[in-house]
């Protein structure tokens, strides 16, 4: 096997920029009922992303980390491409600027319909963020 069998691409794009496109070895995604590795020759798919950290290594086998906050990935013929609102890199947020989104989120109001699961989800993207500083990735 060449090396070209050991490696496929990743791009990861926001509405604002294209974060991410350079070959890769492999990547694990942050899904609702768990992770997902994908490699080299993995079969098509494609996956709801919940906020969290992914982690991929490059060609060197060197290990990085992006904050996602949730959105799709699409996996096909070698290709791992992230449709994602946001992406914070590690030193790009401060633990306290994360704790004070997790107090904001604790804050919200539950009464009207989708309130409750709206505070819910805010608490858990905050508490994601929070682990992804604390783990100190840079």
């Amino acid at each position: 096997m060449s090396e070209e069998n050991y490696r496929m691409k990743c791009l990861v794009v926001t509405p604002e920029s294209k974060v991410l496109d350079m070959p890769i070895n492999e990547i694990v995604l942050p899904l609702f009922d768990g992770k997902a590795g994908v490699l080299p020759g993995h079969a098509p798919m494609l996956c709801e992303l919940k906020s969290d950290a992914i982690k991929y290594k490059d060609l060197n086998w060197d290990e990085y980390h992006l904050f996602v906050d949730g959105g799709f990935a699409h996996v096909r013929d070698g290709e791992v491409v992230i449709l994602t609102p946001a992406v914070i890199r590690p030193g790009q947020i401060e633990a306290i600027s994360a704790r004070k989104a997790l107090e904001e989120a604790f804050a919200m109001s539950t009464m009207g319909a989708g309130q409750a699961e709206r505070r819910q989800r805010a608490i858990e993207r905050a508490r994601q963020i929070i682990a992804f500083v604390d783990a100190r990735y840079d």
